[in-house]
């Protein structure tokens, strides 16, 4: 104590023991106040009540936010008198703003897959920045990846470490972007599960291990939380120990829970939470710290229940982040009058008689900085710095009213403590949840029905509605533009890695070996010559600018859904650039730039290496529409001369990936019912868009396709002088000249690729092997007898020999690393063993399956594989769609049932045909799941009526709905290999059979046989009445089809 005496002499200290301490400290309740003590205060006129939030039933002690106090007057006091009669002098004491500290929850949610939306609107509510989460009732792998992406409020991640084995447990950190957070599994306890999560807010550490320990609570508990107290790192500074305990701390008389509390207490800890944190009254859910480190600044206990367990609030001595500032720039387009805009454009020089002018390039710039100026006149363009906060899209003012009217009977409830008051709090709790679920489900089923027929859009919807990140991975970088640099020096670099090889190798020799590798070229010899383009008219114009998609790029001057709004002015000019281009052999210089942005081919891949990265290009709309018009016309060419590759399906209208699988797989099944065997390779090539060498694209073009005059000046204008740069964020990086390569997002580079590669059909064509081609993919194969595999095999291996050295010798890399081998047979076939294909020193080992441009094939064409990986994924979307269904729509839910899941059950579904219903009955099940989900009904009620209420055929007529349908479009034009195998019916004239149009039904030994396309198409065809096989058009088919096979069910 100090001496009144002498106050300058030194304070004398208190010494007291540690049990002293604890002999003093509260255990059951407050011990009232003596009446002089509270007579006294009152006298002075400073007596003030001091509630207490939670009530005296709770007996929790007043928390104390430790901070800087704010600068004031004592003349603003409510009460002057409080400070008593003396006269008083404005004091202004200069302190510190005081700082903001950072918001850390814990919650034990018993499943956090039912409480999305009551978890993501309380961190919005307390303004959290970490939320720790113990019971999450989360499995391992990507089941509940749904669940993980609407648990994140907008700009929040979602780390969890869930039970390994066994249901229930988990544990989860949900925390702001801004920080930085590593979360890791402490693995060796076997009482409590426990991870670890280093944060860092500012450059400050801090250290928060989560913790659950589930009950019941044993002596082994105890020994395993000491033991790992003392493994824990002393140099560790800042540690939370943050969990559900499932010890009853407020009960003194529990040994466990002193216990617990000893052997914290033994290496430096100390427990903050006080009162109630279960529903029974007791406290389960603590919160450790250091006593040295002062981390913690308060521990609250929040009285809304969420789940049996309170939330438990605290703040951390950290700074809090702030909100990360975007900064964007947008065009407030719809407010643009078309009228004025219009007008604008009329009164321009686009409008005006034809000017002089001295080329294409010219026209374009003119057009663009026309439209440029007019467009910042109606909607300039305006930037913003905005601070990204977490937002719903759905909360209304009903929502709004409810809690607050939810946070008065909480209140009232905790003043008085009367189950009346009770009632009406768990009342007005359940309306707020109902409200918010109602909302979010009137929300989204408004945007899906603005959808339409949209699949785009409905896809947006359906990813925002499963929270799928719209963010794109980035690598970790300095800065925008170094990144944007990285990324294009990475993709040239890695196209001259390949072109590298090829430079040992003389120009000449190219040459040469490309005359000499078009062997049997004269097959397609063209009867005419492709001099020069047609011009085209205004209307044609038209068309084709409304026909195409509506998709823009920052390339674009106006958006292209404005362009097509305002074109009628504009098109005599826009008419006269296409023609001149067209005309003068010139492809505009502004449209071989292109922006490329680069996107993760998978998100478990690693996000910091560039090679995991796919490169998308953008070109302006105008250029699209060039190229659009010189495909067209020269499409019309190649077909009318049959110049095409007859095996090629990609990019031609009337084939597909099913096609071409069907045509593949009817000849494998029909050797097999030949008692014969199919060995096949999958070819794999490298980067094959990028490598194409454009001056021997342009002698194919003139040897084999007969291109000359001005439209071989347009090609060549179109593939030189190329360039690209890589765009993120508004930040461009450098550009990049491509010396070789197809320009990738064009529509005539696939073209020009087909046609590149077009000789490898006659190389394979002239060894005797059969193939077939999409797009860089392509597959060789050939049937034999089991007894002759060793020198078929032999053959092949020399087929391919020859098509290596004519892909080396066209700058193209065979992947011979990621090319495949498969042998199919029946079970009884007699293959030996060690068959293998060899192709440059690089041994082929034959696989059991491989998959086919998407479709697996296994080696006994069972399909049972392919069933079985599209049954996975098919599944996974029904938990997708149960998961959002209760916020959609009847109408909703079956247009997103649609685009997640029959369109996976529909897709090449016709190659299972003939297969046993056995075979089938999984994806049935997939139909009948997705139909209760749809339907909300029970999972008795009787599925057919289901599916007929919801107009779905069953899997078998589905199956035989898209054979028939490619059968019938093969018959009127479409896919002309598909039609090879099918041959009309032969019969006599005058019989009652020569009217009905049959078709052949070639005969079969074995089941493969029937379940070819040449024997099953034709049979389903035959039964077809013959009204709907003289169907007029496709539509016509397809509806009378439809018709047919409900009625036949």
């Amino acid at each position: 104590m100090i001496s009144n005496d002498n106050p300058f002499r030194p304070v004398k200290r208190f010494v007291y023991s540690r049990n002293q301490l604890y002999s003093i400290r509260r255990r059951q309740c407050v011990p009232p106040l003596q009446q002089d003590t509270i007579d006294t205060p009152k006298a002075h006129t400073i007596w003030r009540f001091r509630g207490n939030r939670g009530g005296s039933h709770v007996r929790r002690s007043i928390s104390t936010i430790v901070s800087f106090r704010g600068c004031y007057a004592t003349s603003q006091l409510r009460n002057p008198n409080a400070l008593g009669s003396e006269d008083r002098q404005t004091v202004r004491v200069a302190v510190r703003p005081s700082p903001l500290l950072l918001d850390f929850g814990l919650i034990n949610a018993r499943s956090v897959k039912n409480k999305e939306v009551v978890l993501v609107d309380y961190i919005i509510d307390h303004n959290l920045d970490l939320l720790g989460i113990t019971e999450t009732w989360l499995s391992t792998g990507d089941r509940d990846n749904v669940d993980l992406g609407r648990l994140k409020p907008a700009g929040f991640e979602f780390r969890h470490v869930p039970r390994l084995s066994g249901r229930g447990g988990g544990l989860a950190l949900i925390y702001r972007q801004s920080l930085t957070v590593n979360v890791e599994r402490v693995d060796g306890f076997t009482s409590f599960e426990c991870m670890v999560c280093n944060v860092s807010s500012n450059g400050k550490p801090c250290r928060i291990y989560i913790i659950y320990a589930p009950p019941p609570i044993r002596r082994l508990f105890i020994d395993e939380f000491s033991l790992f107290l003392e493994n824990m790192p002393v140099s560790s500074s800042n540690v939370i120990l943050a969990g559900d305990f499932n010890c009853h701390v407020n009960d003194i008389q529990n040994s466990t829970a002193s216990a617990l509390i000893d052997a914290a207490q033994t290496v430096g800890f100390t427990q903050h939470v006080r009162g109630a944190t279960h529903v029974s009254g007791n406290t389960l859910d603590l919160v450790f710290s250091r006593l040295c480190e002062n981390i913690i600044a308060d521990v609250v206990t929040d009285s809304l229940q969420i789940s049996d367990h309170y939330p438990v609030l605290s703040k951390l001595n950290m700074a809090k982040p702030s909100h990360p500032v975007h900064n964007f720039s947008y065009r407030e387009l719809n407010k643009i009058k078309v009228a004025d805009f219009i007008r604008d454009i009329e009164s321009s020089t686009l409008c005006s008689p034809v000017m002089s002018v001295t080329g294409v390039d010219e026209l374009v710039h003119i057009f663009d900085s026309v439209l440029k100026s007019i467009l910042d006149k109606h909607a300039p363009l305006i930037s913003r710095s905005v601070r990204l906060r977490p937002n719903t899209e759905w909360y209304n003012d009903d929502i709004r009213r409810a809690k607050s009217l939810r946070r008065k009977y909480e209140r009232l409830w905790c003043k008085s403590g009367l189950h009346v008051h009770k009632e009406l709090y768990n009342s007005q709790r359940k309306l707020v949840n109902e409200l918010m679920t109602s909302a979010k489900k009137d929300y989204f089923s408004t945007l899906i029905h603005n959808c339409g027929t949209d699949q785009r859009k409905l896809f947006g919807v359906v990813n925002q509605l499963l929270s799928r990140d719209k963010q794109l991975d980035l690598p970790n970088h300095v800065s925008m533009q170094s990144l944007c640099d990285d990324f294009g020096n990475f993709f040239k670099q890695k196209i001259d890695k390949i072109q590298s090889a090829f430079t040992h190798v003389s120009d000449n020799k190219l040459s040469n070996n490309l005359n000499g590798s078009d062997v049997n070229r004269n097959i397609f010899s063209a009867t005419s010559k492709f001099d020069c383009f047609s011009i085209i008219s205004e209307s044609d114009t038209h068309k084709l600018v409304l026909s195409m998609k509506s998709k823009s790029c920052g390339l674009d001057p106006i958006p292209v859904r404005l362009l097509k709004t305002c074109i009628e002015p504009l098109l005599p000019f826009l008419t006269n650039i296409i023609n001149m281009s067209l005309s003068t052999g010139t492809f505009p210089v502004s449209f071989k730039r292109a922006q490329v942005r680069p996107i993760l081919k998978k998100q478990s891949l690693d996000k910091n290496s560039c090679e995991n990265y796919r490169p998308i290009s953008n070109l302006p709309f105008l250029a699209k529409l060039l190229e659009k018009i010189v495909s067209i016309q020269f499409q019309t060419y190649l077909s009318q001369n049959q110049l095409f590759e007859p095996l090629q399906s990609a990019y031609r209208y009337g084939c597909s990936v099913e096609t071409a699988l069907t045509k593949v797989q009817n000849d494998i099944l029909s050797s097999l019912d030949d008692k014969r065997i199919v060995m096949m390779s999958l070819l794999d090539l490298s980067a094959a868009f990028d490598t194409v060498h454009h001056g021997m694209l342009l002698d194919r073009l003139i040897s084999r396709y007969v291109v000359n005059v001005s439209a071989l000046t347009w090609f060549k204008s179109y593939l030189r002088d190329r360039c690209q740069r890589v765009h993120f964020n508004g930040v461009q990086g450098s550009s990049f000249s491509l010396e070789c390569g197809v320009p990738q997002g064009s529509v005539l580079g696939p073209l020009l690729f087909s046609l590149y590669t077009a000789p490898v059909g006659d190389i394979i064509r002239v060894c005797g092997m059969k193939y077939h081609m999409y797009a860089d993919d392509t597959q060789v194969y050939i049937p034999c007898c089991p007894s002759d595999s060793v020198r078929s095999c032999a053959a092949l291996e020399s087929c391919l020999m020859k098509v290596s050295d004519w892909m080396f010798s066209n700058r193209l890399k065979l992947n011979h690393s990621k090319t495949e081998f498969i042998i199919f047979r029946s079970r009884h076939a007699n293959v030996p063993e060690d068959l293998n294909l060899h192709i440059s020193d690089v041994c082929i080992t034959p696989s059991d399956q491989v998959r086919n441009l998407g479709v697996i094939f296994d080696n006994h064409m069972t399909m049972t594989a392919h069933v079985k990986n599209v049954c996975s994924s098919a599944m996974t979307c029904v938990r997708y769609l149960g998961k959002i269904r209760p916020y959609l729509s009847n109408d909703a839910a079956k247009s997103v049932a649609h685009a997640l899941i029959t369109s996976k059950v529909d897709n090449c579904n016709s190659l299972l045909a003939g297969l046993p219903v056995s075979t089938l009955n999984p994806i049935q099940r997939i139909i009948n799941i997705t139909a209760r989900v749809v339907s909300r009904c029970p999972k008795l009620t009787n599925v057919t009526t289901l599916l007929n209420s919801l107009h779905w055929l069953p899997v078998e007529s589905r199956i035989r709905f898209k054979v028939m349908l490619i059968l019938y479009k093969s018959l009127n034009g479409n896919a002309p290999y598909i039609k090879e195998p099918v041959q009309p019916y032969q019969t006599r004239p005058g019989l009652r059979s020569a009217s009905k149009q049959f078709l052949l039904v070639p005969r079969t030994f074995t089941s493969y046989g029937d379940r070819s396309f040449a024997v099953f198409a034709c049979k389903s065809y035959n039964n077809l009445p013959l009204e709907i096989r003289n169907s007029p058009t496709v539509n016509c088919f397809k509806s009378r089809l439809k018709t047919y096979l409900f009625g036949s069910l």
